[in-house]
């Protein structure tokens, strides 16, 4: 193998997986959330995945877009609700899957403001990169 092959396959050691696990709390925190017996997960892509990139670019492009519209003192008045459903947008691009226990689609639990104690904790997951790390490879 050529050396810079093995600098590549070095890299590919370093990467980020494309998801991890996010065992939800109960809205005290002091707990895990359980439905029907068993602790709700939420399985969410990193930033690093392809996924988690798509998710990212698509918020950037509606926040430069919003941001040129100021500039240009385009003011529109739906920029605050436009702003959350890309929020909500964001979020749901970045969910893998939600446990079977609590069947409930992404863009339902993220929309409604009560369950800001849910959204809070997927935001928190996604904005921590040791939340993506790779399992060790064995050697």
């Amino acid at each position: 193998m050529s050396e810079a092959a093995e600098k590549v396959d070095d890299l590919a050691a370093d990467e980020s997986s494309d998801f991890g696990v996010l065992t939800i709390k109960n809205q005290k925190g002091d707990d895990d959330f359980i439905k029907n017996g068993e602790p709700v997960r939420v399985e969410v892509w990193s930033p690093g995945s392809k996924e988690g990139q798509r998710a990212l670019r698509k918020a950037g492009l509606a926040a430069a877009a919003r941001q040129v519209r100021l500039y240009r003192g385009e003011l529109d008045k739906r920029d605050a609700d436009n702003a959350e459903q890309e929020r909500i947008a964001k979020l749901v691009g970045f969910t893998k899957s939600i446990s079977r226990n609590y069947p409930h689609a992404p863009e339902e639990i993220y929309k409604r403001p009560k369950m800001g104690w849910f959204t809070k904790q997927v935001e928190e997951f996604i904005s921590k990169d040791e939340n993506f790390l790779q399992a060790p490879s064995e050697s």
